[in-house]
């Protein structure tokens, strides 16, 4: 080859060696793009984002899976793997988000937002103090990170310590001041202290700064419907509707306030929409018993109790109410294997004390039933029907003096 011949191909080389190292400059200036772009959107401030569906996972993921097509690193795939964790926790997958939030720590992400993540699945998974641990490791890498001092006042709430969260919010607070969902949860705090005038505030306060979500309407539909405001409470529960997406627990609360107020048709609307909405949840099942029984379909309300009881066999008041509805079927046996059910959960549920007792009143068990009804009104000093089953008792017993002392103790209450 001549000297001229390997001139040009030394040149043509060159050049191509160049426009390679230059599209590989590219690619990394690319990547580098999407990544930080990614970072962005997984790192929105508490304000933009309050709650950790809020943020935009499922883009972030899609920008560093691009990302790592162009240029890959330790570095993003950790952050992947954290956006990862952040879409499986959206969608209600703990398992898949657990997985992916392992994996991110494993290639390096040592982040206060990832300890968020794995403390906020922890909580909802009733591990409550996985979650401080994973709180307080946040908190350690980032003092001042605010969804690390929101993971630690909910654990608080958990724990129980509702001072001590109210405290953790209003720190929050006086940091965060325009972030509804703090009002949400400091109104919620509140209820629980008794503290309803505190309460109605921050909802109102959370309903004035986030007017188009639903959680501070459907937050104030709750408490006026817990103080008797039933038409105040319809009114907020169908603004949470219309600011969609509707929660099933507005459609819930909006059928109970109709129910309450005599309005059947629109009652039975709201509760099946609200059925549909929470198929695996009992409250809907529950409430729309009561609309049955409302309407003297005792066996349909038997029907819906059963299948409440088969979601949620921890409640007692389902267990309750089927033993209502048995009793107003005339079937004694099945009611007082429903209370038992109650009892078994709640030993303190006054109710089904005396249902327990009314039932055994009618299975011929009788002191059986005087130590039912005996309990149920020591445990409910302000309910006459306890005392007033235990003057019928006894009347059939032959004990007209302890009949009429009991019915003197139910009329003076």
């Amino acid at each position: 080859m001549t000297r001229q011949a390997w001139s040009w191909a030394l040149g043509i080389i060159g050049v191509s060696v160049a426009l390679y190292a230059g599209h590989l400059a590219r690619n990394v200036q690319d990547a580098e793009r999407l990544a930080t772009e990614a970072g962005y959107l997984l790192a929105r401030s508490l304000e933009r984002a309050p709650e950790l569906e809020d943020l935009e996972a499922g883009r972030a993921r899609m920008l560093l899976t691009e990302a790592r097509t162009l240029h890959d690193r330790t570095a993003w795939q950790a952050m992947e793997h954290h956006a990862r964790a952040l879409v499986a926790l959206q969608k209600g997958d703990p398992e898949a988000a657990l997985a992916a939030a392992k994996q991110a720590r494993q290639l390096g992400d040592d982040s206060a937002a990832l300890f968020v993540v794995r403390g906020t699945l922890a909580l909802r998974q009733g591990e409550i103090e996985a979650a401080a641990g994973h709180a307080a490791a946040a908190l350690d890498r980032a003092p001042a990170d605010l969804r690390a001092a929101l993971l630690q006042a909910d654990v608080l709430r958990e724990r129980g310590d509702s001072q001590a969260a109210l405290a953790a919010l209003d720190a929050l607070l006086v940091r965060a001041p325009r972030v509804a969902t703090l009002y949400d949860r400091r109104g919620l705090l509140h209820e629980v202290l008794a503290d309803h005038v505190a309460a109605a505030r921050d909802y109102e306060r959370s309903v004035a700064l986030a007017p188009e979500a639903p959680a501070g309407h459907l937050n104030q539909g709750r408490l006026a419907r817990r103080m008797g405001q039933l038409g105040e409470a319809e009114q907020a529960f169908g603004r949470a509707i219309d600011r969609g997406p509707a929660t099933g627990r507005a459609w819930l609360g909006r059928g109970l306030c109709r129910l309450e107020q005599g309005d059947a048709l629109g009652a039975r609307s709201d509760l099946d929409r609200a059925r549909e909405l929470m198929p695996e949840q009992a409250a809907p099942l529950v409430a729309l018993s009561d609309l049955a029984t409302h309407d003297r379909e005792h066996e349909r309300a038997v029907g819906l109790l059963q299948a409440a009881t088969a979601i949620d066999a921890g409640d007692p008041v389902s267990w309750l109410k089927l033993g209502n509805a048995w009793m107003r079927r005339k079937d004694p046996g099945q009611a007082r294997a429903a209370y038992q059910r109650a009892l078994g959960v709640d030993q303190t549920l006054a109710a089904a004390h005396n249902g327990l007792g009314a039932a055994l009143i009618q299975l011929g068990e009788p002191e059986a039933a005087e130590t039912e009804l005996g309990r149920a009104a020591e445990l409910d000093a302000s309910d006459p029907n306890p005392l007033l089953n235990l003057a019928r008792l006894r009347e059939q017993r032959g004990d007209t003096a302890g009949a009429e002392r009991a019915r003197e103790l139910a009329a003076n209450l």
